[in-house]
């Protein structure tokens, strides 16, 4: 794999992605090499975002608690390795998707909605209504683990977490969708 180096001053070799809170590499400005013929007038216009925080919300809902419990572990154990300023804007994000999610991860480094609460979404995040609302009550949106609102499949499978005893037996009795 070929690589190289294009720095601008300013911006931090080791992040590959955008937006970054850590001063990034960014995508060149794009200008098209043969326009399009156009007649009338043509804008540049930004699309509206829908809830980038829904699916995800939906998906922690669905989980069953073990699956949870093993998410929650496996992001609080790495996030704990991550820059203060990196925990703490992960840590925002977790509480836009759920209070819970949020609550539990931040407990692996020490932190709560309190310590997040003063960040700004990032510029290039356009809220909804409801992503502005639960930013204004962050970490307290009594979030419920309803699943029944979002149905019964994770995945492509049927909720249904097994006894050691079904493993073993092995799980014949189980449906999966095609």
């Amino acid at each position: 794999m070929s690589f190289g180096v294009d720095v601008a001053p300013g911006q931090n070799p080791h992040v590959n992605y955008e937006p970054s809170i850590t001063g990034g590499l960014q995508e060149a400005e794009k200008k098209p090499n043969n326009p399009p013929e156009v007649s009338g007038q043509l804008a540049p216009a930004s699309l509206e975002r829908t809830n980038d925080y829904l699916h995800a919300r939906g998906r922690y809902c669905t989980m069953n608690g073990w699956e949870r419990d093993h998410l929650v572990a496996e992001l609080g154990g790495m996030i704990q390795q991550a820059a203060p300023q990196v925990q703490e804007r992960f840590l925002w994000h977790l509480f836009m998707i759920h209070d819970d999610y949020g609550t539990r991860v931040g407990e692996y480094i020490g932190k709560t909605a309190d310590d997040v609460r003063h960040l700004e979404p990032l510029p290039s995040q356009r809220f909804t209504e409801d992503e502005t609302k639960r930013l204004q009550n962050l970490g307290s949106n009594s979030d419920a683990l309803d699943a029944s609102q979002w149905g019964d499949w994770t995945s492509s499978v049927i909720n249904h977490q097994v006894t050691a005893e079904e493993v073993l037996q092995g799980l014949g009795s189980l449906e999966y969708s095609r």
